[in-house]
């Protein structure tokens, strides 16, 4: 809506989705209540698990002393701005948490070393605390905004300035993302043009930018403190009077690069005599960085592979009592440097899978559009009872840890694509063939094949130019839940 309406809309929201300061300390009190929490039960693990190996070396009162000292721990993680903690990916607050937890841990064993307490206490303690630490805030903090979601209290209000592509792609992220804790309570858009009916804007405010510009108290109303613009899909005015933000009582705002490419916590802003220059690493494409992520493959590719053998028995028992064929599958998939590599996966189909589809897309034109836009069909007939289930988990790509530990293939990566879908990637598939594809990945984690090819696609050009080892790590974390989920698989 616009105009008259927009105002009108805007004042019932104002009384009615009002955010004051105090709900914003509210989140803050809670996350520090859950850390505080998170790293008193490690506290208190360490020392019982201690006790339980070697109950007369450890005497509990002597680190129950030290729990005082979690308060530094506290200190630190606001230091890393983690409190109240939205806005913060995922990634970002894993790497935040962990590095604060281990220099104030570095800076707890330099005290006790100078003061000569060290040896009072136990290593085996201090390790074990630092490692359900490292567990325990993340997890707890996870825990606490699902359910302060659920029950309304996390997540910020921001306003949407600009709402053509970018606009709205920007709108569909923080409504899917809602644990981000950026929640769309303004839409503005540009002037003269209504904006149009969709069933997912509902609810949110919207209004043509000459209103705010002629009203920028409202948006203080509403109680927003931020502000996403894209600074292409806004008049040059508004672009302008967003340079103070006072008169909108904003005190964050951010600007939406016309580089799709561009962001994550490898950029580096450098002020050069009154512009802004940004320096983007790519951390993937290092040679130090390839060899950290290699052994990383290959410890928990070895594990991994250790630990699945009693579970590759039960699927190759099952696979074979369901059909006839062999266990395993073998397919040419492109690998690093454009070659082709053959990957290994349980058999998820009947035999001649590759001549039934070749008859099916011939027969039937919504199949072959289907497969062409996707190569993937979610209603393949070709797939076997117990194949369909080892889809819906992904047990089927298990066997890829062979790929892993030959070097064909890493643990977390873009998606091995087969040598037809290498139209789909243009331009982009120079930057693709330079990692190896991986056992899972951004688009694994974020959809899996109900999202559309270009989604994918751009996920893997991300991953790729924004690699971290934070990053890493949440995506195997979240790889776990996808799987044991079952969503976006067939």
């Amino acid at each position: 809506m616009a105009g008259s309406n927009g105002g009108q809309a805007l004042a019932a929201s104002a009384q009615t989705r009002f955010f004051d300061r105090h709900k914003r300390a509210f989140m803050f009190a809670i996350m520090l209540l859950v850390d505080a929490v998170a790293l008193l039960l490690a506290a208190w693990l360490a020392v019982l698990i201690r006790s339980l190996f070697s109950p007369e070396l450890t005497d509990p009162a002597l680190y129950y002393a030290l729990f005082p000292y979690l308060l530094v721990f506290l200190l630190a993680n606001f230091f890393t701005r983690l409190y109240p903690g939205n806005g913060i990916t995922p990634d970002e607050e894993l790497r935040g948490s962990t590095y604060a937890i281990s220099a104030v841990m570095i800076l707890l064993a330099i005290f006790l070393f100078l003061t000569q307490r060290g040896l009072e206490f136990s290593r085996f303690v201090f390790l074990l605390f630092w490692l359900l630490a490292v567990i325990f805030v993340p997890l707890l903090r996870l825990l606490a905004k699902y359910f302060g979601h659920r029950l309304g209290w996390w997540g910020e209000p921001i306003a949407i300035l600009g709402f053509g592509e970018k606009g709205r792609t920007a709108y569909h992220f923080f409504k899917r993302n809602s644990l981000f804790g950026l929640n769309p309570l303004l839409i503005v858009h540009s002037s003269g043009n209504e904006l149009r009916e969709e069933s997912d804007v509902r609810g949110v405010a919207t209004l043509d930018e000459d209103m705010l510009a002629a009203n920028p108290e409202l948006v203080r109303r509403l109680g927003i403190r931020m502000a996403v613009i894209v600074p292409d899909e806004v008049s040059a005015n508004l672009n302008s009077l967003l340079l103070d933000e006072q008169p909108f009582g904003l005190k964050r705002l951010v600007l939406i690069s016309p580089f799709t490419w561009l962001g994550g916590p490898v950029v580096t802003a450098h002020h050069l005599d009154g512009l802004l220059g940004l320096e983007v690493e790519a951390n993937l494409l290092k040679p130090l960085q390839r060899a950290i992520k290699r052994c990383m493959d290959l410890a928990l590719g070895v594990i991994g592979f250790i630990c699945s053998l009693p579970l590759f028995a039960v699927i190759a028992l099952l696979i074979k009592l369901d059909s006839p064929g062999p266990v395993l599958y073998r397919h040419e998939r492109v690998g690093k440097g454009g070659k082709p590599i053959r990957i290994w996966k349980f058999r998820t189909m009947v035999q001649g899978a590759d001549a039934l589809l070749a008859e099916l897309v011939a027969q039937n034109a919504d199949l072959r559009a289907e497969w062409e836009a996707n190569h993937k069909l979610k209603q393949d007939p070709r797939v076997t009872r117990i194949g369909r289930w080892l889809r819906r988990t992904s047990l089927d790509e298990l066997p890829q840890v062979i790929n892993i530990l030959k070097g064909e293939m890493s643990l977390i990566g873009p998606r091995p694509i087969v040598r037809e879908e290498v139209k789909f990637y243009q331009e982009g598939f120079a930057l693709y063939q330079k990692v190896r594809p991986g056992l899972s990945g951004l688009w694994q984690v974020s959809g899996r094949s109900d999202t559309s090819y270009a989604y994918r696609v751009s996920l893997d050009e991300y991953y790729i130019r924004h690699w971290t080892i934070w990053l890493d790590i949440f995506i195997l974390l979240k790889t776990l839940w996808v799987v044991a989920s079952r969503t976006g698989g067939y």
